[in-house]
């Protein structure tokens, strides 16, 4: 049971919440009983479950409050299933667009709402050009448009894909396309996928590694 979403909650209840998954006002907990350390995961409470959406769980900084525990329920499960595990696209370098270079990647979720968004970290320099497409029905191929995707987006722009259907398990197929750097180059970026709902705010990171290699 989660904590209230509104009136009087208690220091005991939260901690119960968080140590047993239940808030139960009056929960002895045998050691350190302190907001702070409850607010930050610290000494013997244990981390915040930050699948809970951000208005539903404590910002971890001064001041702390109880009231930032409203509606938070550490038992709260991640929407995502399965993930992509890092990996590396490689292709030689200053070859440009005849160089491009595809892999297809899975995950599985049990979505909250009709939406996932997958975001592509852009460097302060750029070595190279990673693009991303996604679809709930199927590869979306090297043209990133086949089974209804969303086309390749490239970093800095979110690549948003709606739902068409939501209540159970989507695998999410993704294609990455890799353009090279002009030079040799190594570089690793963030890919986040962010899905949210009326209770999840839930996030996944894959570092992919761009790799031009000499000619």
């Amino acid at each position: 049971m989660a904590v209230p979403s509104s009136g009087k909650i208690t220091l005991s209840g939260i901690i119960g919440e968080i140590d047993d998954g239940e808030y139960i006002e009056g929960y002895q907990f045998p050691g350190v009983e302190s907001l702070k350390e409850f607010s930050t995961g610290g000494i013997d409470a244990d981390a915040i479950n930050k699948d809970n959406r951000t208005q539903n769980r404590p910002d971890e900084t001064a001041p702390h409050k109880m009231s930032e525990f409203y509606s938070y329920d550490h038992d709260i499960a991640s929407p995502f299933t399965s993930t992509i595990s890092n990996f590396t696209m490689t292709s030689t370098a200053g070859t440009g667009l005849s160089g491009l270079v595809y892999a297809k990647k899975t995950f599985v979720v049990d979505p909250h709402n009709g939406a996932v968004t997958g975001s592509i970290e852009v460097p302060g320099t750029n070595r190279g050009i990673l693009a991303l497409a996604m679809s709930d029905q199927g590869d979306p191929g090297t043209s990133g448009t086949d089974n209804s995707a969303t086309g390749f987006i490239q970093q800095g722009t979110p690549c948003l894909l709606n739902f068409s259907s939501i209540g159970t398990a989507l695998t999410i197929t993704c294609r990455f396309r890799f353009q090279p750097h002009s030079g040799a180059a190594n570089q690793n970026v963030d890919v986040t996928f962010n899905l949210s709902g009326d209770l999840i705010d839930a996030e996944d990171v894959v570092v992919v590694t761009k790799a031009s290699a000499r000619p």
